[in-house]
């Protein structure tokens, strides 16, 4: 009986009419493709291909079979589809996500959105945090994964970037700078930032350090103590200026300007996990992120929600 790989051998070079496309296609040395095809051929105990020096060419045999070998494979293709969307489905148990506040709107609802639809059996918990105590809960595992705002590095533990996090500067009305549709990094030289203390957001500190340092200066930072949800008035007061990501923002308070940074300043969002293999549960909330990191969230075709969810500390929404 033949064997589905040797039903892919034959159609890529069915298909390609050349051992040699048909072998990059299929990422094998050609020796092998030859070597597979000949014994399919030996199998059924008739000639599929005609081989001589003007190329290569189906034969009658070679041509009833394509048709047929083509729709066997389709329906293989379907049936571990449905296979493992079915036991993605049929996933039971917990898992433990941290979050950072900034992905409270558009990439976090989409996120757990679609983890939710693909596996209902498994129970959510979220807390959220910044980063900094993030990695910390995920090394003392009271946390599965998170998914954490330009963290900070730390051994036993796996960082994949899953979207640019597209810096904005928010800044009172009332701010020199104000009035305008984009600011340079170099303007912020003497502006205070706004951003959480080192402890928070050690991985943020470290990455402006270095960001700031290319336009030749070190970042100033707000002496005052900062809840992340004051921000946005603690940046309508002023003084100071909030460096953050426009996933963060919802609706633009009255009195709070928002200007573009040019040139743009590359910070990501991450999902963390321990350097471990992964629970199924873990995996598969990992190819939905993947997924959903793709995904334009500007687009209504794209966005699962149009009512952003927003969490407290215990996980409960709000």
């Amino acid at each position: 009986m033949l064997e589905a790989r040797e039903l892919r051998y034959f159609l890529a070079l069915a298909e390609e009419l050349h051992f040699g496309r048909a072998a990059q296609r299929l990422s094998i040395a050609t020796p092998g493709l030859s070597r597979a095809v000949r014994r399919v051929e030996l199998d059924l105990g008739v000639e599929l291909f005609v081989r001589d020096t003007h190329g290569v060419r189906l034969t009658g045999a070679g041509e009833a079979l394509v048709d047929r070998a083509r729709d066997a494979l389709t329906s293989l293709d379907e049936a571990l589809t449905l296979a493992r969307e079915a036991g993605r489905r049929e996933l039971v148990g917990a898992l433990r996500v941290g979050v950072n506040p900034l992905l409270r709107h558009r990439l976090g609802p989409a996120i757990f959105e679609h983890f939710a639809s693909s596996c209902p059996g498994v129970r959510v918990s979220r807390r959220e945090e910044l980063s900094g105590p993030l990695i910390e809960e995920l090394q003392a595992r009271r946390i599965d994964a998170a998914l954490a705002f330009c963290p900070a590095y730390e051994d036993g533990l796996s960082y994949e970037p899953i979207c640019d996090a597209e810096l904005v500067v928010l800044l009172s009305a009332n701010h020199r700078l104000a009035r305008r549709a984009a600011i340079s990094p170099a303007q912020l030289h003497d502006e205070p930032l706004l951003l959480p203390s080192a402890a928070a957001a050690p991985g943020l500190r470290r990455r402006f350090g270095e960001l700031f340092a290319a336009f030749g200066f070190e970042p100033r930072y707000s002496p005052r103590e900062i809840d992340h949800d004051e921000r946005m008035a603690a940046v309508r007061e002023g003084p100071g200026v909030l460096l953050t990501s426009r996933f963060f923002i919802e609706t633009m308070p009255t009195g709070v300007e928002l200007l573009e940074l040019d040139p743009p300043l590359p910070l990501s969002f991450e999902l963390v996990c321990r350097d471990e293999s992964p629970a199924p549960a873990l995996a598969r909330f990992a190819e939905v992120v993947r997924d959903v990191g793709k995904l334009d969230l500007d687009s209504p075709s794209d966005r699962s929600s149009a009512n952003p969810v927003r969490w407290r500390s215990d996980g409960r929404a709000r």
